[in-house]
């Protein structure tokens, strides 16, 4: 990241892009903001806390690359029969388990004085 961005910054210039560009994509403000008043803030705390993976991040950017990484793998996948059979578990299970196996072992880290766009270091 550049600068003062923050990944925050880079998320919300990502969504203006595909909001100014996508001819596909439309937003219903109307219907955001009745959705976000149907959300229990101490659930949402609670769910938010609880994701259950015995993994450390050290930076907050770690953390959202490796749910980044994960959801890019996981979405769209036309692996599901296949994965299934081979691993006896489903595609999102057997991603992942994977992508939590490659950040235990460290697979994939950069040098911490360079950067990479799914995976960051933890120094």
């Amino acid at each position: 990241m550049e600068g003062s961005e923050t990944i925050f910054d880079l998320v919300r210039a990502s969504a203006r892009f595909v909001r100014d560009n996508a001819q596909d994509v439309k937003i219903n403000y109307d219907a955001v903001a009745a959705f976000v008043k149907t959300l229990d803030p101490a659930e949402f705390e609670s769910k938010a806390a609880s994701r259950g993976y015995p993994l450390r991040f050290a930076t907050l950017e770690e953390e959202v690359g490796f749910w980044g990484l994960l959801s890019l793998l996981n979405f769209g996948s036309g692996f599901r029969v296949p994965l299934h059979q081979a691993r006896n578990r489903g595609a999102f299970e057997t991603i992942q388990r994977g992508l939590m196996g490659m950040y235990i072992s460290g697979f994939g880290s950069c040098p911490p004085t360079t950067t990479h766009p799914v995976l960051v270091p933890a120094i």
